[in-house]
């Protein structure tokens, strides 16, 4: 075989391959009951979460509720989180230690101080940015060396599954005391909205 016929039989193997390849996946966008979300769209989520501090030996749970904002500009899904709400239950949530409850929770986001809300660019993967809460505690979590009051801020992410956000201990929260880890765990769930 020439050389001149090598270089077309490759030239023609590598139009067929890419030809074959398959196509990226696009980025992902925000559906409402199965249509594209155009524009803005207002979304109610909630969920149960708990808090862990000290690699896991300090554990908060609460019921959270965020107001939220979802577009997907230029194909890509962003949202804008402008109220968080920490709910705890009369008489306090008790932690998994003795005689210890959360008695109140508050968050920064505002719509002058909103959380933002990114995904990956190919998997469903959800990243919120600016999150900052603070946690108010019983005076019985003072036996174990627990403030009054412990703050924590950084981002958080999470992976889409369903119709809610599922929180698996990651991103870089930290305690703004003493810079300690803080990972959350739980899901948020967004009636009706899903990643595609």
């Amino acid at each position: 075989m020439t050389i001149k016929r090598m270089l077309l039989l490759l030239s023609a193997m590598a139009a067929f391959v890419a030809f074959a390849a398959p196509a990226a996946q696009a980025n992902p966008e925000w559906y409402n009951e199965g249509v594209t979300i155009a524009g803005s769209e207002t979304v109610e989520a909630s969920g149960p979460i708990t808090s862990e501090a000290l690699g896991g030996a300090f554990k908060t749970p609460a019921e959270v509720d965020f107001h939220m904002f979802l577009s997907n500009p230029e194909g890509h899904a962003r949202g804008v989180i402008d109220e968080a709400t920490i709910t705890v239950a009369e008489g306090g949530n008790p932690t998994n230690l003795p005689g210890c409850s959360l008695v109140a929770g508050t968050t920064t986001a505002s719509p002058e101080n909103p959380w933002t809300v990114t995904t990956a660019t190919t998997d469903p993967e959800v990243t919120i940015d600016n999150v900052t809460f603070q946690n108010h505690y019983s005076s019985g979590c003072a036996a174990f060396g627990v403030p009054s009051t412990t703050a924590a801020a950084g981002q958080v992410t999470g992976t889409v599954e369903g119709e809610c956000i599922v929180l698996n201990k990651s991103g870089d929260l930290k305690n703004e005391a003493n810079a300690q880890p803080v990972t959350l765990t739980g899901e948020v769930c967004l009636p009706g909205i899903t990643l595609e």
